[in-house]
């Protein structure tokens, strides 16, 4: 018995301020209910003995939980605590625009039973509206190509879709066209550090055909350096590479596709872009080009130091130059802008890794 009869206690967590609380109430929960539990069966927190117990039993909680969302802590030789937090946000995200295209993160097709019924590997019980959603699903087709191909009210296809991203097995994407301009991001300098990266990447832009190695991750990095938005639509980029691409089997779906997947492509929306066509190349003339050949030029004949070449009446008007199309570069357009229309796309949509399809 209890004095008074009653036994209360709290557990606290502490979180930071600028993050979403939200998911946290589900970790309170969890904890209350296994401490509930054990004190209900073996009186673990009143027992002042078991201080020193309890005291492990949270460093061992917070760590476990810091580091992977989990915990298995076995409390006596009967006992444990365990279970698993989703740190995912209860809200839904907005709906995706009409021309904007859903990408299978998961392989949704395969894991379609023969009732309509996703696999197990889903954390939630699919009704038959996703079921139907979920089939035409392929990386291709746009929001508004789902929403006719499924046979579904429009607001019924939102919904399933926003479920789907909520959950992580969707991610939406502009529509990749022919006339869609790209370019590539600061991520992309440390992207290919990491391990996933280059495990996935071959894989992935060859829908399954081949399967990553060094000399393989090498020519797909080098095609992504090529990518350049400001001089070349992703038709002329196509052109100008498609030797190679057609030599390794590399779809230009996916190849975009996974660029944008993983944050070091953006898409450049023409109708938005701060520099026209022309500005853009002599922006990149004089950065790359005009300036550092010319610098160079003065230091060999002249063997003038570096404040002096910086003198030169030239390369101080080039520099001017250069200066006012940055100014003006700096209103870029933003990669959540809406997409640009058209499709000049293929027909026949590849139907290997995730019926992600891909532009010939």
């Amino acid at each position: 018995m209890y004095d008074r009869n009653c036994f209360q206690f709290n557990i606290c967590a502490v979180i930071s301020s600028h993050i979403d609380v939200e998911p946290y109430r589900d970790l309170a929960q969890h904890l209350a209910s296994a401490f509930h539990a054990l004190e209900v069966e073996i009186k673990l927190l009143s027992n002042f003995a078991n201080i020193g117990l309890i005291q492990g039993l949270l460093v061992d909680l917070r760590r476990q939980l810091s580091e992977s969302g989990q915990c298995f802590v076995r409390v006596d030789s009967s006992h444990c605590i365990a279970f698993r937090v989703a740190h995912r946000s209860r809200v839904l995200p907005p709906e995706p625009a009409p021309s904007e295209v859903p990408v299978p993160l998961a392989d949704l097709q395969a894991a379609l039973a023969d009732h309509g019924e996703l696999s197990a590997e889903f954390p939630f019980e699919p009704d038959l509206t996703i079921s139907r959603v979920a089939r035409h699903i392929d990386g291709a087709r746009s929001v508004d190509e789902v929403v006719v191909a499924s046979g579904l009210p429009q607001e019924h296809v939102l919904i399933c879709l926003r479920h789907l991203v909520h959950f992580g097995l969707v991610a939406v994407i502009d529509g990749i066209t022919l006339t869609s301009r790209y370019w590539l991001t600061p991520e992309f300098h440390v992207a290919f550090d990491r391990p996933e990266v280059v495990m996935e990447v071959v894989r992935y832009v060859t829908a399954g055909k081949h399967e990553g190695n060094s000399m393989l991750v090498q020519v797909v990095q080098g095609l992504y350096v090529g990518v350049d938005g400001w001089r070349q639509t992703l038709g002329e980029f196509q052109l100008a590479n498609s030797a190679e691409l057609q030599e390794h089997g590399i779809s230009l779906r996916h190849f975009i596709t996974f660029g944008l997947l993983r944050g070091f492509l953006e898409r450049i929306d023409s109708r938005n872009q701060a520099l026209s066509d022309e500005e853009a190349s002599e922006l990149e003339e004089l950065r790359s080009v005009l300036i550092p050949n010319k610098k160079q030029e003065l230091k060999q004949l002249g063997k003038l130091t570096s404040a002096e070449v910086n003198k030169d009446l030239e390369i101080v008007r080039m520099v001017a130059r250069l200066n006012e199309l940055k100014a003006k570069e700096k209103n870029r357009p933003s990669p959540n802008e809406m997409p640009m229309s058209g499709a000049e796309t293929d027909d026949d949509s590849s139907t290997a890794m995730h019926q992600l399809g891909s532009i010939d």
